[in-house]
């Protein structure tokens, strides 16, 4: 999920790669991975910039505060989602 704030800002613009670390097929390299993570606190909401929504780019996300979203992520739906956003707050 990372990246999914900015794409709701951007109205879908700002693309977020999936990404995972792949091991050597033998299992002979150690490998170690840090996840960093940061979110809006006291309740931010985020919403999709007024200039990036127009007739050829209509409004594909509500408002949303960022911790609601990582918090849906929790969720088994959430872990099931395919679109983590848009089935979040999607229009």
């Amino acid at each position: 999920m990372a990246g999914e704030a900015c794409r709701g800002w951007s109205n879908d613009r700002v693309l977020t790669p999936i990404h995972k670390v792949i091991m050597d097929i033998n299992g002979r390299e150690t490998r170690y991975t840090i996840g960093l993570f940061t979110f809006l606190k006291d309740d931010k909401i985020i919403e999709v910039a007024e200039e990036l929504v127009d007739e050829e780019h209509p409004l594909k996300f509500k408002p949303f505060v960022h911790l609601d979203l990582i918090n849906f992520f929790d969720t088994e739906r959430g872990r099931r989602s395919q679109n983590l956003l848009k089935d979040f707050c999607g229009v």
